[in-house]
This record gives C-alpha cells, structure tokens and sequence, in this order.
C-alpha cells in the first residue's frame, strides 16, 4: 500500500516469513536478461535476512535447554563442554551457539522482534534461489529444466 510515507504494510501485513518469491524473480530476471542490478537486489535481500532474521543466543544467564530440544547441535555442545558440572543432558542458554533463522513479526519495528520459527521452504526455496542467482548459468540449464514451485528441476 502506498501513502504519503511512501509502500507501507497493508493491515496485517508487516510480517516477513522469508518467504522465495522476490528471489525467485530476480533469479528468473538475472538469468533472462543478464542485468546486474537483479544480483545485487538478491544480495541486498540476502543480507536483510541474515543481519535481521538470524536466530540470536538468549541472554547469558538464561534457562537450561534440555539437549533433545537441540538435536545434534545439542550433543556436539555437550561432548565439546563435557567438563561442565551437573546434568550432560541439559546446557545452559550460553552455550548454544547462534543457528536458525526466523520470520520478522513486524517490519516496521525496530529492532525486530522474530517469530520463534524457522519455515521449511527458507531452505527448501528462499535460499535455493539465493545460491542459483549467483551460481554459474550452467548449475541450472533453463533451456532444458522447469522449476515447479518447490524449485525442483525436472527435465523438459
């Protein structure tokens, strides 16, 4: 929507779930007219979600997490950290590195607050065409491949 403050948010419509349609189109732009500038448009939005998406540790003297909550990352922590006293089944906040990212409940707010959720199609899609912007042209033949909506490529 556009108002004297220039495109704003429609109602309900401040939240940016990372989803793949804007790199998807400057995807297809780069690849089918060659200009640069779609490039750096990908790169820029890039750069947004990593500086404002990336899931960030909690406070230093936060809850322990129980380490099935963490998968794998959890058990890599616990066998690096091993001289930690008390439970190995739990960490403390701290000492979970920053992983993840997460949608921006409200992007007109600053800093952004993120929504707790890492959607699947931001690695299925969003990140894929994030990587094909900037692969070779040959990573992706789209003369003879058709992306469906999950970025699979099946022959023609």
């Amino acid at each position: 929507m556009f108002t004297e403050r220039g495109m704003v948010p429609g109602p309900g419509g401040a939240y940016n779930i990372q989803r793949p349609e804007a790199l998807e189109a400057f995807f297809m732009l780069w690849r089918v007219t060659g200009k640069p500038m779609y490039r750096e448009w990908a790169w820029s939005v890039f750069q947004a979600f990593d500086r404002q998406c990336k899931a960030r540790r909690p406070p230093a003297r936060g809850p322990r997490v129980p380490r099935h909550k963490l998968g794998l990352l959890a058990g890599h922590a616990c066998r690096a950290g091993s001289h930690l006293s008390g439970n190995p089944a739990l960490l403390r906040a701290e000492q979970v590195p920053d992983s993840g990212y997460a949608g921006v409940r409200d992007v007109t707010v600053a800093p952004v607050e993120l929504d707790d959720t890492m959607q699947s199609f931001w690695l299925a899609e969003t990140l894929k065409y994030a990587w094909l912007t900037f692969s070779p042209p040959d990573a992706l033949d789209l003369r003879t491949r058709v992306l469906n909506t999950e970025v699979r490529g099946p022959p023609l």
